[in-house]
């Protein structure tokens, strides 16, 4: 998974948003552990983290945690960085 050199907890925290957006109505902790391999414990702590930052919430019902709105303002950003970076080469 890792590459050399590479930051082992983002590239987990990127790993765990990319299952999480697999499953937009919400997945639980032990299916997470299992589809990225990871220890449940980890990616409790992982999610903890993203849910801190407002990028994941979790179900007060049954539990499960999904993506929040939040993470499309980093796409958005993106797009707006590039637009105008593309826009500057032009000129």
């Amino acid at each position: 998974m890792a590459e050399k050199g590479g930051v082992q907890s983002v590239e987990r925290i990127f790993q765990l948003i990319e299952h999480l957006a697999a499953h937009p109505t919400g997945v639980s902790l032990q299916r997470l552990a299992e589809e990225t391999g990871l220890a449940k414990s980890t990616v409790h702590r992982l999610l903890a983290s993203l849910v801190g930052l407002g990028y994941v919430v979790q179900d007060e019902e049954n539990g499960h945690y999904r993506l929040t709105l939040k993470c499309l303002s980093c796409p958005a950003a993106l797009w707006t960085a590039w637009t105008s970076w593309a826009w500057r080469r032009r000129t």
